[in-house]
């Protein structure tokens, strides 16, 4: 799911759609033109010219153009600045003055830009949605949980799918992903951060990251 960065100005046409994917850098979408949806684990946001998304580093999300093109310029963020604040979507108040300190000092805009205040919440889902999410989360199963909200699994699957762009079973690895790897950040033992993320083992937790952002565990100790 790691995604190699287009720097710069990039442009996406109407009816285009970006499957989720994962930026290994963080770094602040400034949205200079149309309109997007961006998705992922921490909700669904509309995301307008004017606006910024800041992203931390190994974010996961996509995107769906469904209004119209859309142009985007991408600015770096430091990395561990940008963790701590996590996803942040906000308006800025003078996007052509930031674009023009961007291209004079990129690393000055993106501190800039972290010490923006808070970001919007994202759209309200569904009702029976959040209560299904929080079950799955605290570990319930599909069934369980959907049989909870009062629908089946399969319709809370698609919904899930279609909100998150993450499977019910997506959605809650990573959760544990998140978990591990802000215990690692944070200085815990690779077995200390298997078990905070509820993996089965260390070889596990190993896998996941391995797969879901190209790092092993040591990857993320002081990264």
């Amino acid at each position: 799911m790691l995604a190699t960065e287009i720097p710069g100005r990039t442009r996406f046409e109407a009816g285009e759609c970006l499957p989720m994917h994962r930026h290994a850098d963080a770094y602040a979408a400034v949205i200079i033109e149309g309109s997007y949806d961006e998705f992922g684990f921490d909700g669904r946001y509309v995301c307008q010219a004017g606006d910024v998304v800041l992203h931390p580093r190994v974010h996961a999300h996509g995107n769906a153009f469904p209004q119209g093109r859309a142009r985007v310029v991408n600015i770096p963020l430091p990395g561990m600045l940008a963790d701590a604040h996590g996803l942040k979507v906000f308006n800025a108040p003078d996007v052509r003055s930031l674009l023009a300190l961007a291209a004079h000092n990129p690393v000055k805009a993106g501190h800039a830009l972290i010490e923006e205040g808070a970001g919007r919440p994202p759209l309200a889902p569904p009702s029976w949605l959040t209560g299904f999410t929080l079950r799955l989360l605290a570990g319930a199963s599909v069934a369980a949980s959907a049989r909870q909200a009062g629908c089946s699994p399969e319709h809370a699957s698609r919904t899930c799918r279609s909100w998150f762009g993450l499977s019910p079973l997506a959605l809650r690895r990573e959760a544990r992903m998140r978990a591990a790897i802000a215990a690692l950040r944070d200085g815990a033992k690779i077995s200390e951060a298997a078990q905070i993320g509820e993996f089965s083992d260390q070889p596990h937790l190993t896998r996941v990251l391995r797969h879901q952002t190209g790092l092993t565990p040591a990857g993320f100790r002081g990264h």
